[in-house]
């Protein structure tokens, strides 16, 4: 928990989500603990409050747009995501079960700020979402094996979290095990430093 009081130097938060919920959601756990935030729907026509809030949560509202209408969303939001993200942390809020478009989003999103990798975090323990072994479940079940797995478009045949984040040829995600992480925070700083220079690389 921080807040100015304490003394401490807070950059910026920029929250890119893609539904309301998810951007609202995300953007009040932050002010439950002193932040200030807004959530923006129509970022261009609210560039004044920009600078007064420390979080800033955008819902880009791509989560049952097509690929395409994604891709043109994302190019259309492109210039605003870049000048809210300058000196701040960036958090894109996916959804737990894997809805929408994870796989392509993240990767936009790399491309819209140049960055070269993204560590992926779909878990959510509240709510039964865990990753073992590389494998994500619902309250234990296999996401395949779920009622989330079952779109309108299409179902997933794996539960295997790089598996599900692969985009094209696109370089596949690895996954960071649990042995390296039971090991501490100096084991797991290192396999991220080893990992984080390779290119578009996507770390589940």
């Amino acid at each position: 928990k921080m807040n100015r009081s304490q003394g401490v130097a807070l950059r910026s938060i920029l929250i890119i989500a893609d539904d309301l919920t998810g951007a609202a959601d995300s953007a009040v756990q932050f002010r439950q603990v002193g932040f200030s935030a807004v959530v923006l729907v129509h970022p261009a026509s609210h560039r004044s409050v920009w600078p007064r809030a420390q979080v800033v949560s955008l819902s880009l509202n791509t989560r049952d747009a097509s690929p395409v209408a994604v891709r043109h969303i994302w190019e259309r939001q492109a210039p605003i995501i870049r000048a809210l993200a300058q000196d701040a942390l960036v958090y894109h809020k996916i959804d737990s079960t894997l809805r929408g478009h994870p796989a392509l989003e993240v990767r936009l999103l790399l491309g819209c700020l140049g960055a070269a990798s993204a560590i992926v975090v779909p878990a959510f323990p509240k709510l039964g979402r865990h990753t073992v072994e590389g494998v994500h479940r619902v309250y234990g079940v296999p996401l395949a094996e779920t009622e989330y797995s079952r779109t309108r478009r299409r179902s997933r045949l794996t539960s295997h979290l790089p598996d599900l984040l692969m985009a094209g040829d696109d370089v596949r995600p690895i996954h960071l095990p649990w042995q390296v992480i039971d090991g501490g925070v100096e084991i797991v700083a290192q396999w991220l430093r080893e990992h984080l220079d390779e290119p578009c690389r996507l770390i589940t």
